[in-house]
């Protein structure tokens, strides 16, 4: 492929102000063949596409959670969003570095919590998980949480990231 058939084609994909046209095809035709982009336009182009699609992602975030959680492959809470601590009434910082196990969570019967635990160890996504906690004032707070499974380039599970529904609170 010449470098201006490579150059229309990835100015194809986009529309004229940067952002992904998702009706226009990235693909060659030769689906064995891997085209390297020039620079220039194109690069403008590709990482205005990137800038739009990264304000679009922060947006549906802020839009479609009260927040967000992840954990390593341990299964330990290494971050959680901003508005976490504020939202569950609980610390960040109490719970970083621990297991939902580690911090006692209400979870109704310990086959419940053991279901999860080896559901979390396939490695596959779970949905509407429920679990109390109490909140650092004494209430008593509900979640329904969901997380997809990470994977690093080479396929190793690196942890889950996920969100939860705030589904009551009892004082």
């Amino acid at each position: 492929m010449t470098k201006a058939a490579t150059n229309e084609s990835a100015a194809a994909t986009l529309s004229r102000d940067g952002r992904p046209n998702p009706g226009l095809s990235k693909r060659s035709n030769d689906s064995a063949s891997c085209r390297t982009l020039g620079g220039g336009a194109d690069t403008e182009r590709i990482e205005a596409a990137l800038r739009f699609s990264e304000q679009r992602f922060r947006d549906f975030a802020a839009a479609s959670s009260d927040w967000f959680w992840e954990c390593d492959a341990t299964l330990r809470f290494t971050w959680f969003s901003e508005s976490a601590e504020t939202l569950c009434g609980v610390s960040v910082q109490r719970l970083i570095g621990r297991t939902r196990r580690d911090l006692g969570l209400g979870f109704g019967d310990d086959a419940a919590i053991e279901a999860h635990m080896a559901e979390l160890r396939t490695h596959r996504p779970f949905r509407d998980f429920r679990y109390r906690t109490q909140t650092d004032r004494g209430e008593q707070v509900w979640f329904s949480i969901s997380g997809v499974p990470v994977f690093d380039a080479s396929g190793g599970f690196q942890g889950y990231r996920g969100q939860p529904a705030t589904l009551r609170r009892k004082s």
